[in-house]
């Protein structure tokens, strides 16, 4: 997803595991994607919070949510 995005296209991308997301950085810098994707730790949910509460961020354009799936309606 993000070869295919705009020049000033980014992923934000939440993980609480940074053993497989430091095993997936290695390829997104492997094809060139690593500055399009801006990784952050933390429970989706509360990253969803962080996201939503900060007034200076452009409006997300599609959400993909893989999360913990006993929450998804909560998402």
């Amino acid at each position: 997803m993000a070869l295919a995005l705009p020049e000033d296209g980014i992923i934000v991308a939440c993980d609480i595991n940074d053993e497989y997301t430091s095993e997936a950085r290695k390829y997104w810098h492997a094809v060139g994607a690593g500055s399009k994707i801006d990784l952050k730790f933390g429970p989706a949910m509360d990253m969803v919070h962080e996201l939503s509460s900060q007034d200076n961020r452009e409006p997300f354009d599609f959400v993909f949510i893989d999360a913990d799936k006993g929450n998804y309606s909560n998402y």
